[in-house]
């Protein structure tokens, strides 16, 4: 993966776990059978994308329509007094 350039690792034990991950998703005996349980292989999965992918951005949209409107009328009612 490091030489097709699809990550890029700065630690050497960042590298290292990876490997580690990466063997834990594909190690398979001599009849080629897996050698970890589904857990453990979608665990080892989970934790290479997040090496290797970037999250999506989570958008939150906020609506303070209430608080302005709430806002605006204290303004309004503070004008009115003057």
């Amino acid at each position: 993966m490091k030489d097709k350039d699809l990550v890029t690792l700065d630690d050497n034990r960042a590298e290292k776990a990876l490997l580690h991950l990466l063997e834990v998703l594909e190690a398979k005996s001599d009849d080629g059978k897996y050698l970890y349980p589904v857990a453990e292989r979608n665990k080892a999965a989970a934790k290479v994308l997040e090496f290797t992918k970037v999250k999506p951005v989570q958008k939150q949209e906020v609506k303070l329509d209430a608080a302005e409107q709430f806002l605006f009328e204290l303004m309004k009612r503070d004008t009115s007094n003057e």
